[in-house]
């Protein structure tokens, strides 16, 4: 049966030879992929798809705002875009200083998920020796901002501070900028002059950095989702403070979009959707490898992380019952991984997808190895040959071929897995715009914060007492399990000032967690 390769504008294509499906066999699904393209005709018009905050998504607005359903949010985006573009260009030409009156030297990123890994992107990709230094704090680990505050030292002063939070109320996000006020304060300096805020129009964040008098407050809107935010503020931002081209981002972006709307025979994300679908459906594949031949691509696998399984990953009522669909996003870079588990990917089980992403030139000039090769010769060599050993033990693969990597090109990565994700969702019948499972996480997290405090308002009432995990559990009515990884976790936070007493000669000896008992100090 043919196969081909279905060619795109700006030197860009991609490679089907390997795949399990062909062209030709497209008819037999018309129907799904009719129904595909328009779901995603429909979300693109403004058609509420999350049902959970009763929202919009329109990401797709961002690099194309005449297509937002009024003007009204075409005319902000607009102004959005002039707004970062301009007050980068106005940090680099030193026209915005340091409240001491130097240029700012570096950027302290805030954010997590899909607030960070899309800016963390930016930066591994874009960067060079000339750009802005740009550090990232994504999670509640104080030891993050000690870290970073050991290496900066004084020169902290002459860094901006992006806090991205559509809500204000993201606790991970929360903590870590109170913890950066108190480094700023600790060290004389006002917090508020470096600091910028991309968030919701009237958000606890925007209300605050508002009060404060921050430096800058840039907006998103609430039909922006975190995993797919990075054609707004939270990516243009760092990439426009690196001095890149922010409307070459958008416009690879827009040209992945414009790919994506093309008919079913020349529609070659569609393609790579439906084959990554029907692999799962009828060979059980459930894994997808992304494996981009450019070192500089390395965090693309894990930013794929967050948008194709939070997207995907979610269950469903059917006719047949409950349906838990996912993938399994991993990845790292060739050739590194071909001395790691590419191994299990050539005589383990057959479960999986291989996306095969190649540059076919870099940066600097290339020196000429003795034997008369290129060091890329070898990565090229390295691609097509995993590829081929891979074809032939009937492990099928896709490949995006781009010509380097670049603002652009970046931009256009990126779109196209946001429309593989759309496409894909369609075909399984599940909901690619909300995240429940994640919210539910949320919820527990703020019960067990409630529970701590049960535990250390209890003892403190008691201090002359020690208790065991049982008798804690009884009298405060908490799971034993998780009275005891709380009070492991107190016990080893000296702020708590929690002991523990095990019992028995030898602390080896003490099987039963319950038996342990702690106090407090």
């Amino acid at each position: 049966m043919s196969k081909k390769i279905l060619l795109l504008d700006n030197d860009i294509y991609f490679d089907f030879s390997r795949a399990y499906l062909s062209i030709n066999e497209l008819e037999e699904y018309q129907p799904l992929l009719e129904k595909a393209l328009k779901d995603l005709a429909d979300l693109e018009a403004g058609e509420i798809v999350n049902p959970d905050e009763d929202r919009m998504v329109g990401h797709y607005w961002l690099r194309d705002p005449e297509l937002a359903p009024n003007s009204s949010i075409e005319d902000d985006i607009k102004d959005s875009i002039k707004e970062v573009s301009s007050f980068s260009k106005d940090v680099l030409e030193g026209k915005i200083l340091t409240p001491s009156g130097e240029r700012y030297e570096g950027l302290i990123y805030i954010g997590i998920g899909g607030s960070a890994l899309g800016p963390q992107l930016i930066n591994e990709v874009l960067k060079n020796e000339n750009t802005m230094d740009i550090r990232f704090i994504d999670n509640t680990d104080p030891e993050s901002i000690y870290d970073l505050s050991q290496e900066l030292k004084e020169a902290i002063s002459k860094y901006l501070v992006v806090v991205a939070s559509k809500s204000g109320g993201t606790k991970e996000t929360a903590n870590m900028m109170q913890e950066m006020k108190q480094l700023f304060k600790k060290k004389g300096l006002d917090f508020s002059k470096n600091a910028i805020a991309i968030t919701i129009e009237g958000s606890k964040l925007y209300k605050e950095a508002s009060a404060e008098g921050w430096l800058r407050i840039f907006p998103i809107w609430d039909w922006v989702g975190g995993r797919t935010s990075v054609a707004s503020a939270v990516g243009l931002l760092p990439l426009t403070l690196l001095g890149k081209d922010g409307q070459q981002f958008l416009n690879g972006l827009k040209a992945a979009d414009k790919a994506g709307r093309r008919r079913i025979l020349n529609n070659p994300i569609l393609f790579m959707a439906l084959e990554a679908f029907v692999n799962k459906d009828k060979l059980d594949k459930r894994q997808l490898v992304v494996l981009p031949y450019k070192d500089r691509l390395s965090l693309f696998a894990k930013y794929l992380q967050q948008l194709v399984m939070e997207s995907i990953g979610k269950e469903t009522e059917t006719e047949e019952g409950m349906i838990h669909e996912g993938v399994a996003v991993y990845g790292n870079k060739g050739s590194t991984d071909q001395h790691s588990y590419l191994q299990q990917l050539f005589d383990g089980p057959n479960n999986f997808t291989v996306h095969f992403i190649t540059v076919r030139s870099g940066r600097n000039p290339d020196v000429v190895l003795p034997n008369g090769n290129l060091s890329s010769d070898y990565l090229q060599a390295f691609y097509l040959g995993t590829a081929k050993a891979l074809y032939e033990k009937q492990r099928n693969s896709v490949t995006i071929s781009i010509p380097k990597a670049d603002e652009y090109t970046l931009g256009f990565l990126i779109g196209v897995y946001e429309r593989f994700v759309s496409f894909y969702a369609s075909f399984a019948g599940v909901n690619a715009y909300h995240q429940p499972a994640v919210e539910k996480g949320k919820v527990a997290a703020e019960k067990i914060l409630v529970y701590k405090n049960k535990i250390i308002e209890f003892m403190d009432d008691e201090k002359e007492k020690g208790f065991s995990v049982k008798e804690l559990a009884e009298i405060l009515r908490i799971d034993e399990n998780k009275i005891f990884s709380i009070l492991e976790y107190l016990k080893d936070t000296p702020y708590y000032n929690v002991t523990a007493v095990f019992e028995g000669e030898e602390k080896e000896k003490v099987c039963n967690f319950r038996e342990v008992r702690y106090k407090r100090g």
